[in-house]
């Protein structure tokens, strides 16, 4: 019999060989062991709903939707982030070029009235 110090016997694949299976007297029934004696033989469709009306098995639902969309979440912004900020730098630059087209416009615009003011005023 195998202890907690010992290390266990393997098989040629390297998987622990089971040298003291537990009797029935050792298995400790859960929750879990009590849903599958409850569940065998009945219906996929009862089994389903068996398992959503279990508290333990939407909670796990709800974990595993909350991990999910945070993953999702998190590739998706690791994905189009390059894509985000080329599009910003595209649109920057594409904005500084317009801007000085105006800049440049409004200045030959009014220049000629700036500079006629200038030389009425000495």
């Amino acid at each position: 019999m195998t202890t907690m110090h010992m290390k266990p016997e393997l098989d040629e694949e390297g998987i622990p060989i089971l040298t003291a299976p537990l009797a029935d007297r050792d298995v400790v029934v859960t929750d879990d062991l009590q849903l599958a004696e409850r569940l065998s033989g009945l219906s996929t469709t009862a089994i389903v709903r068996a398992l959503l009306a279990s508290e333990p098995f939407r909670q796990q639902l709800e974990e595993l939707a909350a991990r999910l969309a945070r993953q999702i979440h998190e590739d998706m912004q690791r994905e189009l982030q390059p894509m985000l900020e080329a599009a910003l730098e595209q649109a920057l630059e594409d904005s500084k070029t317009r801007a000085v087209e105006a800049i440049h416009q409004q200045l030959e615009a009014s220049l000629p009235g700036l500079l006629a003011r200038t030389f009425r005023k000495d």
